[in-house]
């Protein structure tokens, strides 16, 4: 092999590596994310953790107000029942659903026989007609008073609207 054959061959070997290198150079450079891709990408990726981290929060925060409201309510109601507080009649004053004068019952409730209101029986859609409710009911409405409900009838105001 002579001296310049052999500079042939050297400078093709260069040649050959310098093209590979040179090709190795773009294929990386051209596949590598741009700085919008990478910006794209962070967002997503911070989405992603806020929304998680933020249905884990809610998941926990719901169960612990909801224990914590259960087990102050179960408190109060045990301090106010066993004390007869104020807070009680206060709040059942205002609901219509405690003692009042007999006859003044909110609408749906009837003065039971302990003289508290009470919501009319299951099934009745109508006071007692040995209540308070059911005897005004009869009182003011004719079709409730033909035929009149028999004597100790004990069950719903009956009337006959047409």
């Amino acid at each position: 092999m002579t001296a310049a054959r052999a500079a042939a061959l050297g400078a093709l070997v260069v040649a050959a590596v310098l093209v590979a290198a040179f090709a190795g150079y773009e294929i990386g450079h051209s596949s590598r994310d741009t700085a919008a891709d990478a910006r794209a990408a962070r967002r997503a990726a911070h989405r992603t953790a806020f929304a998680s981290a933020r249905a884990a929060a809610l998941k926990t925060s719901r169960s612990t107000g909801y224990s914590k409201g259960f087990s102050d309510g179960t408190k109060q109601g045990a301090k106010d029942g066993a004390s007869g507080s104020s807070t009680i009649s206060g709040s059942i004053a205002t609901t219509g659903s405690g003692s009042g004068s007999p006859g003044n019952c909110p609408s749906g409730q009837y003065t039971s026989s302990s003289g508290k209101c009470a919501p009319y029986p299951a099934g009745y859609g109508a006071p007692p007609a040995n209540s308070p409710e059911g005897k005004k009911k009869i009182k003011s409405d004719p079709s409730c008073q033909n035929p009149p409900p028999p004597p100790n009838y004990k069950g719903p105001v009956q009337c006959n609207n047409p």
